[in-house]
């Protein structure tokens, strides 16, 4: 990740940066969170978009940097609803790992913190640190 920021704040423009996120994306992602409470999670880790495991890793700067490209971005610049094959919205990755900042962020972006998976969880469901569920029911 350092030399993703590096490259960015050097002057290397985003696409040297967007070009070292993926590789860094695909050298890692295969690395599993075995300790997920949520057998769905388990099960889609190794099909995830970048946005997805930048969520699920709680890897806040990559998300930063994917938000900036515009890459999950419709024509108005709003960010696109993406979901897993369990339709596990990117709050609900967030909220698996009790990523306080992601989540905050996420519902800054307008992400759905009340959708519901395939099997009618929603973020709060799926949380359990006591900051991230109160910040969800707000």
């Amino acid at each position: 990740m350092k030399r993703l920021k590096d490259d960015y704040d050097n002057g290397k423009g985003l696409s040297t940066s967007l070009h070292s996120l993926h590789e860094y994306y695909n050298n890692n992602r295969q690395e599993t969170n075995n300790s997920s409470t949520m057998k769905d999670f388990k099960k889609s880790t190794n099909k995830m978009n970048c946005i997805q495991w930048a969520v699920f890793k709680g890897n806040f700067d990559c998300l930063n940097l994917l938000l900036i490209a515009g890459l999950f971005s419709d024509e108005n610049g709003d960010l696109v609803e993406i979901k897993d094959e369990m339709d596990n919205n990117l709050i609900h990755l967030a909220a698996s790992v009790n990523d306080y900042k992601i989540i905050e962020l996420l519902m800054t972006l307008g992400v759905n913190a009340e959708s519901k998976n395939k099997r009618g969880h929603t973020p709060l469901d799926v949380c359990t640190d006591t900051n991230c569920k109160e910040l969800l029911k707000t």
